[in-house]
């Protein structure tokens, strides 16, 4: 959810690891491990490329279009991008945030009523909702490893029971052909 100055809350779904990427990026939580923004900002970081802003742009059939804005050796450069990764950028790389004033109108006459656009429930992600966060997928993971290693053990126990078997088989059908 962004918010402007005037308290207009413009909401743009995107998915659960970009969520957390920009919510790490807002409480300062390195990641655990890093995604394609925190990519994106090394090589910025790396080439000497500056993130000079990013604009959620546009909102076509209620999908928002977002431009990042780049300066490197004395020109400027606009570049098409999903909202997530724009804003996922602009936190890591501390750059403004700009929404476009036919957003904000349209997000305005939305909550009077005189157009429509879906804003439901939403979830504040602060510090201790990514760290419980990680915590779960950590305890998620540990399981599903476990029920792997479970689940190769028994195979594993299978295989050795079939080919006991098969030796067995083949014991037998040795002995009656030797008597």
């Amino acid at each position: 959810i962004l918010k402007d100055a005037a308290e207009h809350n413009i909401v743009i779904w995107i998915g659960k690891a970009e969520a957390m990427t920009i919510a790490e990026g807002l409480n300062e939580i390195s990641p655990q491990r890093p995604m394609a923004a925190h990519l994106m900002a090394n090589v910025f970081k790396a080439t000497g490329i500056q993130l000079a802003e990013v604009r959620i742009a546009t909102l076509k059939h209620e999908i928002f279009y977002a431009i990042i804005k780049v300066r490197h050796n004395g020109t400027e450069h606009e570049i098409d991008a999903r909202p997530s990764d724009a804003l996922s950028l602009a936190v890591l790389l501390n750059a403004p945030i700009f929404v476009s004033t036919e957003i904000i109108e349209y997000v305005s006459n939305a909550t009077t009523g005189r157009a429509t656009i879906p804003l439901t429930e939403y979830t504040d992600v602060g510090r201790e909702a990514i760290l419980q966060a990680r915590e779960d997928t950590t305890t998620e993971l540990q399981k599903l490893i476990a029920s792997l290693g479970q689940s190769a053990a028994h195979a594993e126990k299978e295989e050795r029971e079939k080919a006991k078997q098969q030796l067995i088989a083949e014991w037998k059908e040795e002995r009656k052909k030797q008597q």
